[in-house]
């Protein structure tokens, strides 16, 4: 049965529901705090299960016998039964004292039948101490005297004569086999591995602690119960199952990288697992619930709940990412209905009387309810927020070297800002406000710290190109485009001698506002008229006036119109103007993005334009345009320098991330093989349609995207799930598609460009002629039709070409395979385009495959 209404209720964002998300942050730091307090249950015997009867009558019983007393046992070791013969003997003595005292009741101990040589001798010498020869002689003659009075005859005491004179030998402890076997065999162990002889003790329960106390002075034994023999066990227990939940926490976090690929998947899997299972602890220590013999077996299963779930829920997540169906719901649907049937079948046992069971069922709730809660709510989140969100907004998916790099920018930002204003308060306070000097030395800091925020990423390269030398030992007016928030750090750095005019948001921000206004650098929003007079004092003194003449940031990290403010400034300050390029800064930090992801960023110094030089016009309005187009020429000048098709290959290798472990590698050695398309581009239009059929996963038509936006481009492919995915990549953009199709039957557009890329060999001859047919038809008079195939012809080449088809078809599975491979050669391409009134340039430029290019035009 579909449960539409239960799909329904799983679908719901819990994720985004802020409120949610503050109690479950409540919930964990409360349960940080209050899981360690889970401990072992020490008294076992509230395990028990007892009616009120039974309770009863077990009281009558221990009022009228002993039962109620405990046993205690003091046991001896030593590598040989005579020593530990002699240890017991020792014990035995504080024994008595406490059975004087009232604390033992009675106690049973083997010296009393057995004993050690030592005290065999020490007994032997007192009984020859105390038995001299007087005294020997004095009771023979004493019985004989006052025997005869009783008629006793002389020969009656003969046998006690005899032990008196008998010469007494230490016995050896074998002799007493017979009598260790049928009476001491409980309190005597002796083997190989040493002998133990243990005294056991009958105590009243509430004297055993007192008991313990005395006997822990004498280090020659070890004192012991069942109740601490029990208590040990289940310790034991309970760190060895925190042994077993640390090491299987540590495998599950290497399967999931290697199942996954990615260590960012890997965590986000992880973690909601991690913080269930803390969630579990947490409540049960602020429960006062403790783990037993009982509970412990069930949390195991609890915690491969907890497992099951979060991959449930990181599978429905990737495959949403991956090719935008939503069957997110349909995954938390299984997980309800799981937990549900768990709790039923488990949690129900709460109901019960018995101790054990009900301890098991209030783990299986505590434990099922927050893995449930953990994985619909901080897994999507944590994958939201680093992934689908950023694909919203058409941003590549989060990293971990990115976010660690903008996690340490970011702190470091707040620690300088914190720093520079609290050097402000000191040197820069009243009376010294106006001290030149030290007014350089705060600015010389804040270069400093500039500095240190441009470098910390260490997976962004940084170019700086100065080809006229410029140092602004001359004070300027610096125009810069702005893209980011990066730019501000990046011409800081340049030159302590800088003042920048900022907006008011910057001016009055409550983080670094007060170092804006401690660095006197100047608000424009009312227009710089009333601070000119200021500026001039700091130009006077040596420093340049930065300026931003776009006024914002660039979205798509193009040069817009530069406002005539800033070439005002310079006529008014007779200040030249240095114009500086910023380019790649927009695509390490996006507008509208707050983390910096790896890349190029480069600053180009342009050569100063005096402050004389009429050749851009002599007002602030017409030196704004042509100063303006001038950047903007410059600027594409410098794109086209940069943005080479190496510059795009790991922008388009990150599409791929998360989609699936292999794409990004296949993605890489495609892109590698291809010379990032090096060559196909520059006999590519820069405007124009393109038809790539064959797209696969689309990452020649997003390289086409990237060298030239003019471009609009279709990708076709028969495989729906490669077109599900190049699909939902964040980087396709407006005038980039995906439509999955034969290409033998779908209805092609006319375009100015068709690609068939290493296609052909995937149909059979007879569609093969097809396809090239109805491109042929297809393409405008100017256009192009581009084939790349192996030609069948080389032989020996073409044993290259099949190896790398066998890769991907067969091992990687790459591409999927309705028919024999059948290879082209180059004459019946030729006869095919000449028979449609084609010409054919080919272009061989592969040495290890017999992959040749054939460039197809109208006659």
């Amino acid at each position: 049965v579909k449960l539409n209404w239960l799909e329904r209720f799983a679908a719901k964002p819990f994720e985004k529901s802020n409120w949610l998300l503050s109690i479950v942050a409540l919930v964990t730091i409360g349960c940080f705090f209050t899981y360690d307090k889970v401990g072992i249950e020490e008294d076992m015997m509230k395990m028990n299960y007892m009616s009120d009867e039974l309770r009863q009558a077990e009281k009558n019983l221990n009022d009228i016998n002993s039962y109620t007393l405990k046993s205690v046992f003091v046991v001896s070791s030593a590598p040989t039964l005579n020593e530990a013969l002699q240890k017991n003997e020792k014990s035995v003595l504080e024994i008595r004292k406490l059975q004087e005292q009232g604390l033992v009741k009675n106690y049973a101990a083997v010296s009393n039948l057995l004993l050690s040589d030592s005290l065999q001798r020490v007994k032997i010498e007192r009984w020859n101490a105390y038995w001299t020869s007087e005294k020997k002689e004095l009771v023979k003659s004493t019985l004989l005297e006052e025997g005869a009075k009783f008629k006793f005859k002389e020969k009656a005491f003969k046998q006690f004569y005899k032990l008196l004179d008998t010469d007494f030998k230490v016995v050896d402890l074998s002799e007493f086999d017979e009598l260790r076997n049928n009476f001491l065999a409980e309190y005597i162990t002796d083997d190989e591995n040493g002998a133990t002889v243990t005294t056991q003790l009958k105590v009243k329960r509430e004297d055993v602690a007192e008991v313990y106390v005395a006997l822990d002075n004498i280090r020659e034994v070890t004192v012991v119960d069942k109740q601490y023999i029990t208590e040990k066990f289940i310790s034991i227990l309970a760190e060895d199952f925190s042994k077993l939940v640390k090491v299987s926490l540590i495998i599950v976090f290497i399967i999931l990288l290697i199942a996954y690929g990615r260590i960012e998947l890997a965590m986000i899997t992880f973690i909601p697992m991690a913080i269930s299972w803390l969630w579990t602890l947490g409540l049960m220590g602020l429960l006062g619930i403790k783990f037993n013999i009982f509970n412990i077996i069930i949390s195991t299963f609890i915690f491969g709940l907890g497992i099951d779930y979060s991959i449930f829920i990181s599978r429905g997540l990737l495959q949403e990412y991956k090719t935008g169906a939503k069957h997110i719901g349909s995954y938390k649907t299984s997980i309800l209905l799981s937990a549900f049937t768990t709790i039923v079948g488990i949690g129900v046992l709460i109901f019960a009387e018995h101790p054990a069971l009900k301890s098991i069922a209030t783990l299986s709730i505590i434990g099922i309810l927050s893995v449930v809660f953990v994985s619909f709510t901080i897994q999507p989140l944590m994958f939201h927020f680093l992934i689908t969100s950023r694909r919203e907004k058409g941003n590549v998916p989060m990293l971990l070297p990115n976010l660690i790099g903008s996690l340490a920018i970011f702190f470091a930002f707040l620690f300088g800002a914190a720093f520079m204003t609290l050097l402000g308060v000191i040197f820069l306070i009243p009376p010294v406000k106006k001290n030149k000097r030290r007014k350089l030395f705060y600015h010389y800091m804040i270069m400093y710290m500039a500095k240190l925020v441009v470098h910390i990423p260490f997976n962004v390269k940084k170019v700086f190109i100065n080809e006229t030398k410029e140092d602004f030992s001359k004070p300027a007016v610096i125009i810069s485009n702005h893209q980011s928030h990066i730019d501000i750090p990046l011409l800081l750095m340049q030159h302590p001698k800088l003042i920048v005019l900022v907006n008011d948001w910057v001016y009055n921000n409550p983080y670094y506002g007060a170092v804006v206004r401690m660095a006197d650098f100047y608000p424009v929003s009312g227009g710089f008229e009333d601070g000119l007079k200021s500026l001039k004092e700091k130009v006077a003194d040596g420093y340049s006036v930065l300026v931003f003449p776009e006024g914002t940031r660039s979205k798509d990290c193009k040069i817009q119109r530069y406002h005539k403010g800033a070439f005002v400034l310079a006529q008014e300050l007779k200040l030249d103007i240095v114009p500086v390029l910023l380019h790649g800064v927009g695509h390490v930090m996006t507008k509208g993005d707050n983390f910096v992801k790896g890349g190029k960023m480069t600053l180009k110094i342009l050569p100063r334009i005096l402050f004389e030089d009429e050749s851009y016009g002599q007002t602030g309005r017409r030196k704004s345009k042509e100063i303006g187009q001038y950047c903007r020429d410059e600027f594409e000048k410098l794109r086209k320098e940069i943005e080479v098709p190496a510059y795009f290959a790991r922008e388009i290798e990150k599409n791929y991330i998360y989609k699936s472990p292999g794409f990004p590698w296949y993605v890489k050695i495609k892109l590698a093989i291809e010379n990032n398309y090096t060559y196909l581009n520059t006999i590519i239009p820069r405007k124009g349609k393109i038809v790539d059929i064959g797209c696969g996963i689309g990452y020649f038509p997003f390289m086409l995207q990237f060298l030239a936006e003019d471009r609009e481009i279709l990708g076709i492919d028969y495989d729906e799930d490669k077109i599900e995915l190049a699909q939902n990549c964040a980087a396709k953009g407006t005038n980039l598609n995906f439509v999955a199709g034969d290409a033998t039957t779908i209805d092609l557009p006319s375009a100015d460009v068709f690609t068939l890329l290493d296609i052909l060999h995937y149909l059979p001859k007879q569609k093969q002629e097809i396809v090239l047919e109805r491109v042929f038809e297809k393409v405008n008079t100017r256009g192009m039709v581009i084939v790349r195939d192996a030609d069948a012809s080389m032989k020996d080449r073409t044993k290259g070409t099949k190896l790398t088809e066998i890769f991907s078809t067969k091992i990687m599975n790459f591409n999927k395979t309705e028919h024999k491979l059948e290879f082209v050669s180059r004459d019946f391409i030729i006869e095919v385009a000449e028979r449609n009134n084609m010409e054919v340039e080919i272009v061989d430029n592969t040495k290890r495959t017999s992959n040749v290019t054939y460039i197809i035009r109208k006659a």
